[in-house]
């Protein structure tokens, strides 16, 4: 081979690397690196397990750094996709919307989902929302009503809680 590499070598570390997809010229090529020639003698700098094992971290944190870097990326878009959507978020989404329009100047600051009911032909759905306007805040029990072989809205009603 002229660098002192011996195809032996090569083969060992190709058996030893080739699960972190290193194949046999990239070997060939890098133990050449660390062989040199001087005086017509050949001298190896470092053991060629030396060099598989080099290879072998180098390639482990390669991967642990395209696979930690993918996942930072992909998790939250993943994990958006997988999350179901609720089956009452139409209506919370409706409920909001209309308790902004009855209460114009105040701020929604919070929601909880409170229960689901179904009554034969209808469903209702309860939601608590907190608000503010200026110094006050209060909470609203909103109440929605809605065909429940159908999907569509039949009423909504507030009722306003005394402060907690």
């Amino acid at each position: 081979m002229g660098y002192g590499v011996h195809e032996a070598d090569v083969a060992w570390c190709a058996g030893r690397t080739n699960r972190y997809q290193v194949n046999t010229d990239s070997i060939r090529d890098l133990t050449k690196l660390f062989y040199m020639e001087s005086n017509g003698l050949k001298k190896r700098m470092l053991l060629l397990r030396e060099v598989c094992a080099i290879i072998r971290k180098l390639s482990m944190a390669l991967g642990i750094f395209m696979a930690g870097g993918s996942a930072y990326i992909d998790v939250p878009v993943a994990a958006a996709s997988a999350v179901e959507t609720p089956a009452y978020a139409k209506w919370s989404r409706l409920a909001v919307k209309q308790t902004m329009h009855k209460y114009p100047l105040a701020e929604v600051t919070d929601y909880l989902h409170i229960a689901t009911n179904t009554h034969g032909v209808t469903g209702v759905e309860k939601f608590r929302l907190w608000l503010r306007e200026d110094d006050r805040e209060f909470a609203v029990l909103v109440t929605v009503t809605y065909s429940a072989e159908t999907g569509k809205f039949i009423k909504i009603d507030f009722q306003e809680l005394p402060a907690e």
